[in-house]
C-alpha cells in the first residue's frame, strides 16, 4: 500500500541520512528537513507513521532515532511531545511489556528517554502538582484512576491537544512502575533509566535510582545500531527483513508521497 511504502522510504532515508560522513550531515539534515516537514504538516496519516509506528513498533539505529526526534524538533513544537505521548502509551501498555522483544522495548525506552529529555519542564512539571509528590508517585505507584485525576489539568501546548497531552504523565508513571515489578532484570531497567531521566527533568538535584549505578543496555537489549557500530551484511540484511523490503529494493518515492496525505 502506499501507506505502507511511505513508512518503508522514511526509515530507508533516515537509515540513510543518519549513516552518512559526518561533513555530509549537516547538508543531508537539511535537505531531509526541507522534503520532510511540508509532508508532516500536511498529512495527519504521516505524522502518525512518524510520531507512533515508527518509534513504537520498529527499531532505527541511534543515530537515525536522534535524526528524527531533531527533525520532529525543527518542523514543529508540538511533534516532540505527540510522539512522547504515544511512546509513553505504548511504553506503558501491560501486552506490550509481556509481549514485546526486549529488543523493541529498549528501543522504545531510549526513544522516550530522548523525548522526555526535549520536552520543556512545564509539560512535566504541571503548577497544580508538586515535585514531590510526583517523586513519591514514581517509587509507590498509582492506579490508573489516581493517575488520572493527579494530572487531570495539564497546560495546552501549541499544536497539541490538551486532553491528549493530560495523558502522558500518567502513561510514564504507570509505566514506571509496571515494569519496576517485572521479574526482568531488563524490563526493570528501562523503567530506570526513564525514571531517571523524569526526575532530573524535575529537580536534577534529587535524581532517582543513583543505587542502581550504570543503567547502560543489557547484552540481550541491544538492536542493531544501537550502540553506533557498522551493521554486517547479515545484520543488515535482517534489518531490511524486519523494515519489509529486500536487498536492492527500490522505494518509489513519487508514489508513497502521494499515498500519505
Amino acid at each position: 500500500t502506499h501507506s505502507a511504502a511511505t513508512e518503508k522510504l522514511l526509515v530507508q532515508m533516515l537509515r540513510t541520512a543518519s549513516a552518512e560522513h559526518h561533513d555530509h550531515q549537516q547538508q543531508q539534515q537539511q535537505q531531509f528537513q526541507a522534503l520532510l516537514c511540508p509532508l508532516l504538516l500536511n498529512s495527519s496519516k504521516l505524522r502518525s507513521k512518524v510520531t507512533h509506528q515508527i518509534l513504537s513498533q520498529r527499531t532505527l539505529p541511534t543515530a537515525a532515532l536522534d535524526l528524527l526526534l531533531l527533525l520532529l524538533d525543527c518542523c514543529q513544537p508540538s511533534l516532540v511531545p505527540e510522539a512522547a505521548v504515544s511512546l509513553a502509551q505504548a511504553w506503558s501498555d501491560k501486552d506490550a511489556m509481556l509481549h514485546a522483544p526486549v529488543q523493541q522495548q529498549a528501543f522504545m525506552t531510549a526513544a522516550l528517554v530522548s523525548c522526555i529529555q526535549k520536552l520543556p519542564r512545564s509539560l512535566l512539571d504541571p503548577a497544580t502538582t508538586p515535585v514531590a509528590q510526583s517523586m513519591d508517585d514514581l517509587t509507590n505507584g498509582l492506579t490508573g484512576q489516581n493517575l488520572g485525576q493527579t494530572f487531570g489539568q495539564m497546560s495546552s501546548y501549541k499544536g497539541l491537544d490538551p486532553q491528549q497531552l493530560s495523558t502522558l504523565l500518567p502513561s510514564i508513571l504507570h509505566g514506571v512502575s509496571s515494569r519496576l515489578a517485572s521479574p526482568s532484570p531488563a524490563i526493570r531497567a528501562q523503567a530506570m533509566r526513564v525514571g531517571r531521566v523524569f526526575s532530573i527533568k524535575l529537580d536534577p538535584a534529587k535524581p532517582l535510582f543513583e543505587e542502581a549505578g550504570n543503567l547502560g543496555l543489557m547484552p540481550e537489549e541491544i538492536w542493531p545500531g544501537a550502540l553506533g557500530y557498522k551493521q554486517t551484511q547479515q545484520q543488515q540484511q535482517q534489518q531490511q527483513q524486519q523494515d519489509g523490503c529486500v536487498p536492492g529494493e527500490v522505494v518509489d518515492g513519487s508514489a508513497a508521497v502521494a499515498g500519505s496525505s
